[in-house]
């Protein structure tokens, strides 16, 4: 018995020894929990951090749409100017279409734009000169304007497949970190409760530890009363000592303190159970701390993940306000190019005017011309009787044929040397066909009916004439 008593006094001295190591124990459980709780509060900032990343996407988004807005609105300027262009081309085409001035005969002069004085046809078509060479500058500088414009258009739409790109790579990245952050978060937040809970656990254990301590010291000091032994012999002696001087006193000890020993023997038996049960509470909280430090270890990986974004971030940040310097740039040349444009179709209208004014004085002297020529009233006289003679066949003509036909007579004239004159009248017939449209025919093309109705509208008109004439 007193062996079995020293054996079982070694065991409880084993025991508190592994009570003190697992309260060391406890004590790192604790600061691996607020470790635990610290990293979790640094995600919460993290993840406030990708919110405010996830507003500048918004804010980024919403630049771009409005670059094209801006890349639209410069587009349809750009449609209007070519538009502007093409018109101007074919007015400046249809004025040098037109028959120059040419000095006649008697010396006819025009007139001067800016003092009205007359002047020599010399002078008239070297003004007329001058008037085409600036619309030819002009031309030429509405092409410019109109490359410079190209230009610009085509580099805004480089840069807005650029912020295009830009915006596609954020929001996919954004979208794939927050789905990462979203569930490494989900397993912080379980392994949080899992090392609250073991946390509970502990506090559980330690209290069952103080209660199983409290109810050991007075059994430690009733065997340590029975054998009569100091306070310190379990500290002082070594297994041998402490067995024979057990075996001396077991020689005196009565039979109610071998009971005694018996029943302090049974309880820390029982205790011992209770120790093992409190072994296995211990192991599982080290498996709990075991899988808070790979739950940091993974945080650490997020947070690497979080700075490199970050930086992707900034990176993107720059690249956007260096597109938007650029493009400011290109918004002031492209304004400039329009005060341009501006000055040139102002200066365009003044030489629209200048030359419109050029062609009514060169209408006006060519009619002028034409009629004090040397055959110039002849020509007058034969055109109006002309025009009379239309006038009245179609009367007659719309009478006999219902409106189907129609009869225009021009002069032709050639010029034989110096002379000039009407040499035979061209006779022009439109016939009505199916859609109610006048198509121009020939006289070979008629029907004998409609041949016979244009003579008769002919000789008609002829007669209409010379009644008219008498």
């Amino acid at each position: 018995n007193a062996k079995t008593g020293t054996i079982k006094i070694e065991k409880y001295r084993n025991e508190l020894r592994e009570m003190n190591s697992t309260e060391l124990d406890s004590e790192k459980l604790r600061a691996e929990l607020e470790s635990v709780r610290s990293r979790l509060d640094t995600h919460m900032h993290n993840k406030e951090r990708f919110i405010c990343n996830e507003e500048r996407a918004v804010a980024l988004r919403r630049a771009m749409e409005s670059l094209q807005t801006d890349h639209k609105s410069a587009r349809r300027l750009f449609y209007a100017q070519r538009a502007h262009h093409d018109a101007l081309s074919a007015r400046l085409q249809s004025t040098m279409q037109r028959r120059d001035f040419t000095e006649t005969a008697d010396g006819l002069k025009g007139t001067c734009d800016k003092c009205l004085q007359p002047v020599d046809a010399e002078t008239f078509l070297r003004q007329r000169e001058t008037v085409v060479k600036e619309l030819e500058l002009v031309k030429l500088d509405m092409e410019t304007g109109s490359r410079k414009t190209q230009d610009l258009l085509s580099r805004i739409q480089v840069l807005s497949s650029e912020l295009e790109g830009v915006e596609a790579e954020y929001n996919r990245r954004n979208s794939e970190n927050m789905k990462q952050l979203i569930e490494q978060e989900r397993q912080l937040q379980k392994e949080l409760t899992n090392v609250e809970s073991a946390q509970v656990l502990r506090g559980e254990t330690f209290r069952k530890i103080e209660i199983s301590r409290r109810e050991r010291n007075p059994h430690a000091e009733m065997l340590v009363h029975n054998f009569q032994l100091p306070q310190d012999a379990f500290e002082d002696m070594n297994f041998t000592t402490l067995t024979k001087i057990c075996a001396e006193q077991g020689e005196r000890m009565s039979e109610g303190a071998r009971l005694d020993v018996f029943n302090g023997s049974n309880l820390l038996t029982s205790q011992n159970k209770q120790g093992e049960s409190w072994r296995a509470e211990y192991d599982y909280l080290r498996a709990e701390l075991e899988r808070a430090r790979s739950t940091r270890a993974e945080h650490a990986e997020v947070s690497m993940q979080m700075m490199q974004l970050e930086h992707r971030d900034n990176e993107l940040g720059t690249e956007l306000s260096k597109y938007r310097e650029e493009l400011k740039k290109k918004q002031k040349e492209f304004e400039s190019l329009q005060d341009a444009l501006a000055q040139t179709e102002k200066r365009r209208l003044e030489l629209d005017k200048i030359i419109s004014g050029l062609n009514r004085d060169a209408s006006s002297y060519e009619e002028l011309e034409e009629c004090f020529s040397a055959t110039g009233c002849q020509n007058f006289v034969i055109e109006n009787a002309l025009r009379e003679l239309e006038l009245s066949c179609q009367e007659y003509l719309d009478e006999i044929s219902d409106g189907t036909l129609k009869l225009e007579l021009s002069p032709s004239r050639e010029t034989k040397g110096n002379e000039s004159g009407v040499e035979k009248i061209e006779k022009i017939i439109l016939t009505q066909n199916d859609n109610r449209d006048y198509v121009r025919r020939t006289l070979r093309q008629l029907s004998g009916g409609q041949r016979h109705r244009i003579s008769l509208s002919f000789s008609l008109g002829f007669l209409h004439l010379i009644q008219n004439r008498r």
